[in-house]
């Protein structure tokens, strides 16, 4: 009886080592797999639910030494913020802020600046819009 049992598990025994290391790898990437997907899940369902602000107020970044004064149009832009409902709740219109960096000396070259978006940690910026804005140098 037992030289049956040795003779059934030394009988072909790399093939069913290979069998065996590749039912293990099959096993692994499977569980990574599921693994990693509860872990996009996860990450999504935190995103939770959206809200627009309406008329930001556009804030105007120059050098301190810069004694010009600039006009934007439009003065406002439109906000649509992600974040879990807790978050979006607490948020107000004055936790965003909105500026054009007019710093760089090749900035004011350029009449469309990009609107740059500063939020608070744990929010996500889905758009802003517009995304460009005519700035232009009052003249006196």
């Amino acid at each position: 009886m037992w030289n049956k049992i040795k003779q059934f598990v030394l009988k072909d025994l790399w093939l069913k080592l290979l069998a065996l290391f590749v039912a293990l790898i099959i096993r692994l990437t499977v569980s990574t797999a599921i693994h990693q997907e509860a872990v996009l899940s996860s990450t999504t369902l935190n995103i939770g639910n959206a809200r627009i602000f309406s008329r930001i107020p556009i804030l105007i970044v120059s050098p301190a030494t810069d004694p010009k004064r600039y006009t934007i149009r439009p003065e406002t832009v439109e906000v649509e913020i992600r974040g879990s409902p807790s978050m979006l709740a607490r948020i107000a219109e004055r936790d965003i802020r909105v500026t054009v960096d007019l710093t760089d000396k090749t900035a004011l070259q350029r009449r469309m600046q990009r609107v740059d978006v500063a939020l608070p940690p744990g929010i996500m910026l889905v758009r802003v819009s517009p995304t460009f804005v005519e700035v232009a140098e009052v003249t006196q």
